[in-house]
């Protein structure tokens, strides 16, 4: 048992704390952060993907929500897209256990478009504030609002609503958003709702597919980054940061060589 003089209170400065959740959230690759271009807090980033390998960067951001900022994560789904068993693989993957990852990360599901309405205009801020969770997830956010048995009106003005509560709400806590769209074609089908979406959020990233690489696309960058996506228990060599790849020595070379 520690002696009552050798116990210390430790207190986190707020500037601290500001410090951490003002750097934008990563996945923790280089190369696929490097090509994302970080998510910003405090304005509402857009993933509109042609390749599922969007639910694995999700999952890498939501445990590094989880790891890097201590913090809890709101996750309303409208295509039953969450991977529990992905995101326990990941962990384990950071040296994490499953009991400290999965608990963080609160999940709504929404199977029509009124639901998801209801989640996000009446309930969304109520789990945000109670749980304090920094990062909020909207996966297959637009999927629902294009159901034919939905008014096509009724479908845009419901989209419109969320959007604008999802903008305000995100500004308001400074939280990290992100919402995604598995198919691009989908969205060409409905120009509407494309630009609806489009316009609503600050920061757009376009995944496309050519090949085996992903082209990924965002509107803060006039450039196009490729990158070749490999199975989740594994790592390619530009995923290591430099300063951190290991050298072996050749025989009889000096043992002390310098970083490449």
């Amino acid at each position: 048992m520690f002696a009552e003089a050798e116990v210390t209170e430790v207190k986190v400065l707020p500037e601290v704390v500001a410090a951490v959740l003002e750097t934008p959230l990563g996945t923790s690759l280089p190369a696929l952060d490097r090509a994302l271009g970080g998510i910003p807090f405090g304005q509402p980033t857009l993933i509109d993907s042609a390749s599922p390998f969007l639910h694995h960067i999700v999952n890498l951001l939501c445990l590094r929500n989880v790891l890097d900022k201590g913090s809890e994560v709101v996750f309303i789904d409208g295509g039953n897209s969450i991977d529990p068993h992905g995101m326990v693989s990941l962990a384990k993957r950071f040296g994490a256990r499953r009991e400290e990852v999965l608990p963080m990360v609160n999940v709504a599901r929404a199977f029509t478009a009124h639901q998801m309405a209801a989640l996000v205009l009446d309930r969304m801020e109520d789990v945000l504030e109670s749980t304090q969770a920094t990062l909020l997830v909207l996966a297959h956010l637009p999927e629902l609002f294009w159901d034919e048995e939905i008014d096509r009106l009724e479908g845009h003005q419901m989209l419109s609503d969320c959007l604008h509560q999802v903008l305000a709400v995100t500004r308001r806590r400074k939280i990290a958003t992100v919402g995604t769209n598995l198919g691009l074609a989908h969205l060409h089908r409905r120009p509407d709702l494309r630009r609806l979406l489009y316009s609503s959020f600050h920061k757009k990233v376009r995944i496309k597919i050519d090949r085996n690489a992903l082209q990924i696309q965002r509107s803060d960058a006039g450039e196009v980054f490729s990158y070749l996506p490999v199975p989740p228990n594994q790592m390619t060599l530009a995923d290591f940061p430099q300063e951190r790849l290991p050298l072996r020595p050749r025989a009889g070379a000096p043992r002390s060589m310098p970083r490449i």
